[in-house]
């Protein structure tokens, strides 16, 4: 194999590290180019001798169930593999002679199931530790032993291997948080917009969904999110440029054309934790505040949060609805004084003095699904 070849063929490896789908391409070009029938990769475990398989081609299922229920334990290249750290690369004649190959039940059994004689195999990760990695190939008899030109050139190449399996793990870990705080962010009942660093709109709750859907004062686009203005489409433009650039926050009102009361968007930098893949890392978060839309906290979170009786949060909500205490004293058919006088229970219950202050401590308590 030339240096060309050998080149590309670690770039099959790294692509397919990113794009798990490229896998089986690439290791059909690995068993082209070392003259294998197939190609295995797996972790040995040597507390309880199992093989959890990653990767495989040309090895069916049932080859692999078989080997992890008997032949493991008579299988002499892992055996070789434990007793000798310092090699990493090994082919059969290492550590078995031709001669007992044939009167081998190991290599009768993988010859009857694949056809194969002989393999060339590389330790991935670890030499002493309980885990340890192989990756390795099946050559027919007709194909013969590696010779140790082609050994050196896998040993060279099976580092890669390892390398790519890693960044593979890594990238599946860093999307599965990021699915995690994703997910966190569809059940805020706050509008939130993810942008990557060029503008673009990455994500959106089901919050942030329904403004965009109003289409009043917000818009949203492959150009990514815009104002109803010019003023306020300049405004939101510059206030995400300092964002990406030195990651100042920043707060701005929207008008809305349909002359309802602004909307209020607070810019901030975007968590580590929603990175996923390098050409879409999300660098921007946008909370969306509707003054015409509050949220109100449930009667059973009130109560559970703050102690109050079911009296008490009723009332609490509809303070927070925007209900006066004349009005809400007449919708229940109370005296003021009575009104009052819960009102003076909700304050002591939950460390307030004003009405101000209550609906704000309320608006800030923590959503629910």
């Amino acid at each position: 194999m030339g240096e060309d070849d050998f080149s590309r063929l670690v770039g099959q490896i790294y692509d397919a590290a990113v794009d798990p789908a490229g896998w089986h391409g690439a290791l059909t070009d690995v068993c082209r180019h070392f003259r294998a029938e197939n190609i295995v990769v797996y972790y040995v475990d040597r507390k309880k001798n199992e093989t959890p398989f990653i990767l495989s081609l040309g090895m069916p299922s049932t080859v692999l169930k078989e080997y992890n229920e008997y032949y493991i334990s008579i299988d002499k290249r892992v055996g070789f593999q434990y007793e000798n750290p310092s090699i990493r690369t090994s082919v059969d004649y290492m550590h078995i002679e031709e001669s007992e190959i044939d009167k081998s039940e190991y290599y009768d059994w993988i010859h009857r199931i694949l056809g194969t004689r002989y393999y060339l195999g590389s330790r991935l990760f670890s030499a002493t530790g309980p885990i340890a990695g192989v990756v390795a190939l099946q050559r027919t008899k007709r194909q013969g032993h590696a010779d140790i030109g082609e050994a050196k050139i896998f040993d060279r190449f099976a580092p890669h291997i390892e390398r790519a399996l890693d960044i593979g793990m890594k990238l599946e870990g860093a999307n599965l948080a990021a699915e995690t705080a994703f997910g966190a962010i569809d059940r805020l009942k706050t509008a939130v917009v993810v942008l990557a660093r060029d503008g673009r709109i990455l994500s959106m709750n089901e919050a942030a969904e329904g403004i965009i859907g109003d289409a009043d004062g917000l818009y949203g686009g492959a150009d990514g999110l815009r104002g109803a203005s010019s003023t306020d489409r300049s405004a939101l433009q510059n206030a995400i440029a300092g964002v990406v650039r030195d990651g100042t926050p920043s707060s701005l009102v929207m008008a809305r054309p349909s002359g309802k009361r602004a909307y209020i968007l607070s810019i901030s930098s975007a968590p580590a934790s929603l990175a996923i893949w390098a050409r879409d890392i999300p660098s921007v978060l946008i909370f969306i505040s509707d003054p015409e839309s509050v949220a109100v906290p449930p009667l059973e979170q009130i109560i559970a949060l703050y102690g109050l009786t079911i009296t008490e949060a009723g009332l609490a909500r509809a303070l927070v609805a925007g209900v006066s205490l004349k009005d809400y004293a007449e919708q229940k058919k109370r005296s003021m004084h009575t009104v009052r006088w819960h009102l003076k229970q909700i304050f002591s219950k939950t460390y307030t003095i004003r009405q101000a202050e209550l609906i704000r401590l309320l608006l800030s308590s923590p959503p629910t699904s």
